[in-house]
């Protein structure tokens, strides 16, 4: 569990989208709540089966945007001024540190990333 603004973005994100939602809320907990935020919304099917799901609010839409825009921007620019060899092994890194607690299937596309890299730039 992270216990600090400081090791959130030491270890998660430093985008802005993330600290301002940390600035803006009484917890660390609390500040994520927001892109999670939700609506349930019910209805008939054809068949007659009633289906329930839940909807991203506005404000969580927003957010979960707003965070990923700021992210990509920061990949961008660190491709633009940094060098190849230091992104690759950073994507392999990445992939190591998190695939043990998540699964192959939510990082494998930082080796397929990786891959297309070096074939790209041969």
């Amino acid at each position: 569990m992270l216990s600090s603004e400081a090791e959130y973005r030491e270890n998660v994100c430093k985008c802005k989208q993330c600290a301002e939602l940390i600035k803006n809320t009484e917890s660390l907990d609390r500040a994520f709540y927001v892109y999670g935020d939700s609506n349930p919304v019910t209805f008939r099917r054809r068949g007659g089966s009633i289906v329930s799901l839940e909807y991203p609010t506005g404000d969580a839409k927003k957010a979960a945007a707003y965070h990923y825009l700021y992210n990509k921007a920061k990949e961008f620019e660190d491709i633009r001024t940094g060098d190849l060899k230091h992104l690759l092994e950073n994507l392999k890194i990445t992939y190591d540190d998190i695939a043990p607690h998540t699964g192959d299937e939510l990082v494998a596309h930082l080796l397929t990333w990786k891959s297309s890299l070096e074939t790209a730039s041969q």
